[in-house]
Order: C-alpha cells, then structure tokens, then sequence
C-alpha cells in the first residue's frame, strides 16, 4: 500500500491518536471504507459518462435541427427575392427604340401615353413615374392633336 492511505491523518478521522499505531482490523476498516468510497466514485463516473454522451447525442440532434432550419430559411427568403424588373433606364431606351423603328418605317416618331405604355407593358403609375425622367433633349411631350384629353410623346429632332 501507499504511504498516502495510510496517512495519520486519516487516523485521526477516525478517533485513533497519531501514536497508536492501527491494527489490523482498523486498517481493514479503513480499506473497507476507501473501498466503497472507491465503488461510489466509480458509480458517478459512469453517471457522468452516461450524461456526457446522452448531451452529445443532444447536441448533434440540435446541431441537424439548426442545419434543417437554415436551408428551410434560405429557400424561403430565396423565393421572397424575385429578379427586378425593367429599370426605368431600360425602360427609356425601349420607348426611344419604339418610336426610332416608327420614324425609320417612314411614320412619325409619336406614339399616345396609353400607346406607349401599352407597348412598354407599364401601368399608368409607372408610366406617369417614368415622363418626368425622361430627357427633354431627347423626347417631346405634346397634346394629341385630335383628343384635348390625350397627349402624345415623340422624339425631338434634333438639329
């Protein structure tokens, strides 16, 4: 045995003076009693293990429950965000595409508001968002010559 057991301070836990030395049936005591201290010790590491792999179990549980959640809120936000539509730059340049295409058929180069936006497929807000943007250099907004209610847009000419 090692000296620490049989230390004389565990002695006098027990009663015993630090000058008697013990007998054989007090040390088998004291063994008895390390003993099941011993077997104690033993039962909560086991306790211990146990409750250490049932919280990594958790864990991981946890962990796979997270994972699931994330992907579930990716796929939601991603069919929140929808692609943008036309900017209003884009927008521009088909309107002075349209009426260029009519001016080179031999037309005029005007088209109504509700022409033009039925052919940029706008709704009236936009289009009335869209005729304060647009360059006067490039377009000219006039009054339909045969609907005083009407106006009609068209390219400037340029000089």
């Amino acid at each position: 045995m090692s000296a620490d057991i049989l230390d004389n301070s565990g002695y006098n836990n027990l009663g015993l003076a630090s000058h008697v030395s013990p007998s054989q049936e007090d040390l088998i005591e004291i063994i008895l009693a390390l003993k099941d201290e011993v077997s104690q010790l033993k039962g909560t590491i086991v306790n211990l293990e146990a409750k250490v792999s049932n919280l990594g179990a958790t864990h991981e549980q946890d962990m796979n429950r997270l994972a699931v959640d994330i992907a579930f809120d990716r796929q939601r936000l991603s069919k929140l965000e929808h692609t943008p539509g036309p900017t209003e730059e884009d927008r521009i340049e088909k309107l002075k595409g349209y009426l260029t295409d009519k001016k080179d058929a031999g037309l005029r180069p005007e088209a109504s508001f509700t022409e033009a936006r039925s052919y940029l497929e706008v709704s009236r807000s936009q289009f009335s968002q869209l005729i304060p943007k647009l360059d006067p250099r490039d377009f000219v907004i006039s009054a339909h010559p045969l609907n005083y209610k009407s106006k009609m847009i068209g390219l400037a000419h340029k000089m």
